[in-house]
């Protein structure tokens, strides 16, 4: 169930013709209603058992539903507004109610004859049918107009015909309706809920698209202004690829509630092409006067052009057959409106051939390609028999919708942060690979699996698209044409290019915590740092060390407070390194029982295990582990999407939208976008590259202490083995230790002076896009040193 902020505009339509039905239902059987409201149910010829016991136990607990018919709403409403003793009074909030379904489905009329179907004398005589009873009630609910009206609902609001659409505002939800009524509902197991009988005439179908259409156009509205966001600096990359995306999702979840009327009338293709050639004839513009700015704006509201085009490429020959005859003449009508602004359709008709081409090449020769695309996933149904599915279309709408908002010059800069990051990537896997075996570190990820990883990088770096498109051409009578560049179709699709990026930095996020769980180096490092600060031997901070407590998490490398002390500083070591309290005890027990010789303590003897770590970025983990597992593809709908909101705002329940009132769905994408914005540095920190460089402080903190060391500890010394000799020795012997600690802080001292104290930062910055000001704020939050 939805919250009851986020509502589509069908959804709201179809509460609201629900409530007037059972506000009458009700109020008349409260009120004695001689008539049948409940058809009967059927009465068991025998005792039921098994599952079907069962089943009727569960259901018998459940308030039972019951389908008003629409010839009961006048003789009902004549039935209450006669009632003498008591007198019912009909609540304002009721009548504003019925008003309101009658403007919002007076909006949508199919208007057949426009487009040259014949409609039947029935349909002709139905064509109002519904709207005509309404208004009877109403006439009849005025008559007992309670004096005291209940809480304004909201109405709709109709300007000029041009702005019917845009202007169509529900503002809050029908249970305040019901709340208003003077009916007492029944809570007993016996209660009933009424629904409205269903309308499933075209005159209805035509209506409901007309609906689901002012939501999908909202969803445009909100991944357009996204992808403005992204070109301005204050969306990232992969945040709007994810919420364009998860408005795919929204749409699909919207789409399949209203699937069911439009295959009676044969499917959404129809409908949606009736739908918008009556949209646009009733805008005059089948008149010469028109512009073709004009003519496109409203196919492009309709999405007439991208429906129209996937029908064309999914083989339906539409009224070819037989029970689509009728709709001959609107068709020819389609075809001589786009015809018409065929200029201006030219360079959306490339780019989507051109799109599909690329995709369906990869979609067949690379099956596991980022199947978490929606047009992938969608193109993957196309082989089906009905073709690929209503999604699809909305799919490349936006496509079409991002490059109009993008232009040329914003368009290539997706693909060019791809190509960047993935070289970097690339290289780092080497980097750490040689500081590993300059360290002679075996620890961490030292398997052949973050190799193979490396090679999925670099072959997907060569582009496979290219290769892919060959194989299906050789093999296949496939009619389209090889890319010509590099990488095309990260250009043509933004957002298949930002999910991209997301499934690399995703994997890398989850191989940087790979390697902190194998590897001490990092928890060590910080631990060292940490007591440096605290013992004032540090001339400027570190910047690199901050942003490592910031991105691996406080919690992971600390066991609570941050150590002060000589002794806290080894307690706090072995605690965040999994030593259990008897362990630790015998290390402090042979540190305070040898004073100036630790030959015989086998204080070296003390291995410390590895703490796992707990992953922080909340948001963006739910989709780190469906790219970097390749997890089965979800549909997202806008509950699901409010829950991962919440877990940014500490799991708060309440719907994103911050005010009250009737919100719908896709205002839930922005503060999506936002969330992910606001974790991106967190999933692209180069964790990896932390390792390089905390390895590279310990080794050269070993080199500069190994003659001391080796005098108290014997010879062989580990560069894992230095932090907690160096901390052994300030408890055993503690001028000793600190001049340990000198040694280590002029290291971290000519670092910082060098220059080479913010590699990370210089990193982050060139490399993955993120501004000087976005660096100091994350770097400020570290309570390891005081300024930047």
């Amino acid at each position: 169930m939805l919250p009851s902020t986020l509502v589509s505009v069908y959804q709201q339509y179809k509460a609201d013709t629900d409530a007037v039905a059972g506000w009458l239902a009700h109020t008349a059987k409260a009120a004695n209603y001689p008539g049948q409201l409940v058809p009967p149910a059927a009465t068991s010829t025998g005792r039921l058992k098994g599952k079907a016991r069962t089943l009727a136990k569960e259901q018998a607990v459940k308030p039972k539903k019951a389908v008003l018919p629409i010839n009961l709403f006048v003789p009902l409403a004549k039935y209450i507004t006669s009632l003498k003793a008591p007198r019912v009074l009909v609540p304002q909030s009721v009548i504003s109610l019925t008003e309101r379904i009658i403007l919002q489905r007076s909006a949508f009329s199919s208007r057949l004859s426009y487009h040259g179907a014949n409609p039947t004398v029935e349909g002709d005589q139905s064509h109002s049918y519904f709207v005509d009873i309404l208004r009877q009630v109403v006439h009849l609910f005025r008559q007992n107009v309670a004096q005291s009206p209940a809480p304004s609902v909201g109405s709709v609001h109709f300007g000029k015909l041009e702005n019917r659409f845009a202007s169509l505002h529900v503002q809050e939800p029908s249970q305040a309706f019901l709340n208003a009524s003077n009916v007492k509902k029944s809570t007993s197991e016996n209660s009933i809920v009424f629904e409205a009988e269903p309308q499933t005439d075209l005159d209805d179908a035509i209506a409901v698209y007309g609906m689901l259409l002012l939501d999908l156009n909202k969803i445009r509205g909100e991944v357009r202004q996204i992808w403005l966001r992204f070109s301005q600096g204050s969306i990232e990359i992969t945040a709007a690829a994810l919420a364009t995306n998860t408005g795919v999702d929204l749409a699909k979840y919207l789409i399949d509630q209203v699937l069911p009327i439009f295959q009676l009338h044969g499917g959404v293709d129809e409908v949606a092409e009736a739908f918008a050639l009556w949209f646009i004839q009733e805008r005059g513009l089948n008149n010469s006067d028109r512009t073709p700015e004009e003519v496109y704006g409203h196919i492009d509201y309709t999405m007439l052009f991208v429906n129209d085009f996937m029908k064309k490429i999914s083989g339906c020959q539409g009224c070819t057959h037989a029970h689509r005859e009728h709709w001959k003449p609107a068709h020819k009508a389609i075809r001589e409106l786009l015809d018409s602004v065929k200029c201006k359709l030219a360079v959306d008709k490339a780019l989507v051939t051109e799109l599909l081409s690329i995709l369906k090449a990869l979609g067949w020769a690379a099956k596991e390609y980022l199947k978490v695309d929606e047009i992938m996933s969608g193109l993957a149904e196309m082989e089906r028999p009905k073709g690929a599915p209503f999604y699809v279309n909305f799919a490349l709408q936006l496509t079409l919708d991002i490059h109009h908002t993008l232009g040329p010059w914003g368009l290539e800069q997706p693909a060019k942060q791809l190509d960047k990051e993935l070289t970097f990537m690339i290289e780092l896997i080497d980097q750490l690979y040689q500081e590993k075996a300059r360290t002679n570190d075996s620890a961490g990820a030292t398997c052949g699996c973050l190799r193979n990883f490396q090679m999925e990088m670099k072959a997907f770096h060569a582009d496979p698209t290219i290769e892919a498109c060959k194989e299906l051409f050789t093999h296949v009578d496939y009619n389209g044409k090889l890319p010509e560049q590099r990488h095309r179709s990260m250009q043509l699709s933004p957002v298949l290019c930002g999910l991209t990026i997301f499934y690399f930095r995703a994997s890398m996020y989850d191989w940087g915590f790979i390697q902190f769980n194998g590897s001490r180096t990092i928890r060590k490092a910080v631990h060292l740092y940490n007591a440096l600060v605290n013992e004032g031997l540090i001339e400027n901070p570190w910047c690199d060390m901050q942003l490592a407590e910031n991105f691996f998490g406080r919690s992971n490398i600390f066991a609570g407070q941050k150590p002060t002390g000589t002794r806290g500083y080894l307690k706090q070591l072995l605690v965040a390194s999994g030593m259990t309290i008897r362990g630790m005890k015998e290390v402090f027990g042979a540190l305070d029982g040898h004073s100036t010789s630790c030959e015989d303590s086998n204080i070296r003897g003390f291995r410390l295990g590895c703490k796992n770590v707990k992953m922080g970025a909340p948001v963006s983990a739910i989709f780190i582990e469906q790219y970097h597992n390749r997890t089965k593809r979800i549909d997202y709908r806008p509950e699901d999407v409010d829950k991962i909101i919440s877990r940014r705002r500490g799991g708060d329940a309440a719907p994103s939208p911050n005010n009250s009132g009737q919100h719908s769905p896709h205002l839930l994408l922005q503060p999506f976008a936002e969330a992910l914005t606001e974790e991106s540095p967190e999933v692209a920190f180069p964790r990896l590259l932390m390792h390089v460089v905390c390895s590279g402080f310990l080794s050269n903190v070993r080199n500069e202490c190994l003659e001391a060391l080796e005098t108290e500890f014997g010879k062989d010394l580990a560069a894992q083995e230095t932090v907690f000799l160096i901390f052994s020795s300030l408890v055993r012997d503690e001028r000793f230790g600190k001049e340990l600690l000198s040694k280590a802080a002029r290291i971290v001292n000519n670092t910082v002076a060098s220059g080479s104290g913010k590699r990370l930062v210089d990193v982050m910055e060139k490399e993955l896009g993120l501004s000087k000001e976005q660096l100091e704020e994350i770097c400020s939050k570290s309570k390891l040193a005081e300024d930047f």
